[in-house]
């Protein structure tokens, strides 16, 4: 996985604790640890983790969902990766919070415990940016809009619109009415934020379309994905906090993509949220799915 990620930064600070000595010694030779953002080669891919579910447990959750970077990243180098030829390094950096850090020459990943990571990483990045638009796609079966005081895993997209309210426009795929409380759905008012439900999504294409007419969203508009597991089948998506016995076909990631890379979109950045190995399957489908994913997209 190094050739395709040299940068894998961590936030909050972590050691690589859940490599085993006999993983530590192989890599070695090809592990450097960054004191700063001065060494990182911005024209290069960066994978941000942030291997944390307190979010989660303050909004009633299970917890585990701290340990999603790390399974995640062990299946990705299971994955044959065709180049290897590049003379590359992992590099780990302890705060990628760094102030006055420009993350836009390319677009990054983030690897989430919970979905209020999304928080930590897209606010910053909002505020520095603040003269561009963005459009926010939550691909997810709740809002993520409940109106609690205390930041959790059940409030970010709130938390987001109400702070960048003058550039920040959100669409929300594969909503469940029965999951989300009308109260909910009502926080980020229609001018903000559109829904198109889980019926709906067979029809992405035009309602992507019709969103561009009505000016949401134009080739200028930098574009974060954010993937929230539990909006999936259990077929693939049984570890996660939330389970739902009805949800989108994992496909379904691999066509909007697509259809976002045909409709020229420009990307800032992905995001996946929610995954909790300690539920997953015996066989760790859900971390190998969501590897497969990551190493499968050409955006960049």
């Amino acid at each position: 996985m190094r050739h395709l990620f040299p940068y894998i930064f961590s936030h909050p600070p972590q050691k690589v604790d859940y490599l085993t000595q006999r993983d530590q010694d192989k890599i070695k030779s090809q592990w450097r640890v960054l004191d700063g953002w001065k060494d990182v080669d911005l024209t290069q891919p960066l994978l941000l983790i942030s291997p944390t579910d307190e979010g989660v447990m303050l909004n009633g959750g299970r917890w585990g969902s701290r340990y999603a970077p790390s399974a995640i990243m062990n299946q990705m180098k299971n994955f044959h990766i065709a180049d290897l030829s590049r003379k590359v390094y992992w590099q780990q950096l302890h705060n990628w919070q760094e102030p006055g850090v420009t993350l836009a020459e390319r677009p990054f990943f983030h690897l989430g415990g919970g979905h209020d990571t999304l928080y930590d990483v897209f606010s910053p990045f909002l505020a520095k940016y603040k003269d561009e638009d963005f459009l926010l796609i939550n691909i997810d079966a709740h809002t993520d809009t409940r109106k609690d005081e205390v930041p959790h895993s059940g409030n970010p997209i709130a938390r987001l619109a109400k702070e960048h309210v003058s550039h920040l426009k959100i669409w929300q795929i594969g909503i469940h009415p029965l999951a989300n409380s009308p109260e909910t759905l009502k926080v980020v008012g229609s001018d903000q934020q559109r829904v198109t439900y889980f019926s709906q999504h067979k029809n992405i294409a035009l309602e992507f379309d019709r969103l561009q007419q009505e000016g949401w969203w134009s080739e200028k508009t930098r574009v974060f994905l954010s993937i929230d597991f539990d909006a999936f089948t259990p077929e693939y998506a049984q570890g996660v906090s939330a389970p739902n016995g009805r949800g989108l076909p994992w496909e379904f990631v691999y066509s909007f993509l697509k259809l976002l890379q045909e409709r020229n979109a420009k990307f800032a950045g992905i995001g996946i949220y929610e995954y909790n190995p300690l539920y997953d399957s015996v066989s760790a489908v859900g971390a190998k799915a969501i590897a497969q994913f990551i190493l499968s997209c050409q955006y960049w």
